[in-house]
């Protein structure tokens, strides 16, 4: 099912920042600070309000769902589909960021195989609900580095993953790990987001929102295939754009 971008319903100051509310279909939604919860087809998102001024900010959340914040009464159109192609960033950048054991983990670690790089937050509930099914493709594919980006503070990270017994390497941070998802460009205006690397770092697909199991099977398959020589960089490319088309 596909969701339309509801109205801004009110925007309320909080004592750690501005929280924006947004009226979906049923229901509306209260979200932390810097963010706002967003339906974008079938998956959820919390759409980050980051170095932006505040109508800059509605609008990112707007184009992430393919609608535009009237600020008025005027209904959004339907929205645009998640994944992106990494059409300007063909390599990852460098990331360097500290572990959850306090030494700071270089993303060239995982280099040898394909990787899949998810940014995420304690707060962001589609974040969460993803984090078993990456945690199954972490377990069941040792072939394909999963690695979790917690743009959040230490505390609430390290006490979730010890709830929760991921065990795929996560890394953490605040204004650097948000300095990290955003230099992606314009793709990243969400969490959770995704990025899909081969071995040595070109950027095979960014995806922006919750992943659906569906969608972890197709990327997993290609993945699998790359990392065990079946399929080369470009093929691997070209059968994930087909399967989006598709």
């Amino acid at each position: 099912m596909a969701y339309r971008i509801g109205h801004l319903a009110a925007i309320s100051k909080g004592r750690n920042g501005v929280f924006y509310r947004v009226k979906h279909p049923g229901s509306p939604r209260r979200c932390r600070p810097r963010a706002a919860a967003v339906e974008v087809g079938s998956g959820k998102l919390c759409a980050i309000m980051s170095r932006l001024p505040l109508i800059a900010a509605i609008s990112v959340v707007a184009a992430v769902g393919g609608a535009v914040f009237a600020l008025a009464t005027r209904p959004a159109p339907e929205p645009a589909a998640a994944p992106v192609t990494a059409a300007a960033l063909k390599q990852l950048p460098e990331i360097r960021l500290q572990g959850l054991d306090g030494r700071e983990r270089d993303i060239r670690e995982w280099s040898d195989r394909p990787q899949l790089i998810n940014f995420w937050a304690t707060w962001c509930a589609p974040c969460r609900k993803e984090m078993p099914l990456l945690e199954a493709l972490h377990q069941q594919q040792p072939g394909i580095a999963v690695i979790g980006i917690a743009i959040d503070r230490e505390e609430p990270v390290k006490r979730f993953i010890a709830e929760t017994g991921v065990s795929y390497p996560i890394l953490r941070g605040e204004a650097d790990a948000m300095a990290v998802a955003e230099s992606f460009g314009p793709a990243f205006a969400a969490l959770p987001f995704t990025v899909i690397a081969a071995p040595g770092g070109e950027i095979l697909e960014l995806h922006t929102g919750e992943l659906k199991p569906e969608q972890l099977s197709r990327l997993a398959a290609v993945l699998s295939a790359l990392a065990a020589g079946e399929l080369t960089v470009a093929e691997a490319k070209q059968q994930l754009a087909e399967s989006r088309a598709g």
